[in-house]
């Protein structure tokens, strides 16, 4: 069996990089979760405002140091 490829970048191996991002995706999946469709609107069914924001600022939070690592990453 071949080994996989290493990614090109050796900053993908990053632990703190990974653990945002998986903290990233886990919310986003998260807020996904709690959009609330016309229909289950229709059946009663509520988006709670403070949860979708509090899993809104892990995103933005995330999106935030990868632009900081993006402009500080040599060209």
């Amino acid at each position: 069996m071949s080994q996989p490829e290493r990614p090109e970048h050796p900053e993908d191996f990053d632990p703190e990089r990974r653990r945002g991002l998986a903290m990233a995706l886990a919310a986003f999946n998260l807020a996904m979760d709690e959009v609330v469709t016309e229909s289950q609107y229709f059946q009663g069914r509520r988006e709670d405002p403070e949860r979708v924001a509090y899993l809104g600022d892990i995103i933005e939070r995330a999106a935030a140091r990868q632009r900081e690592r993006e402009r500080a990453a040599p060209s």
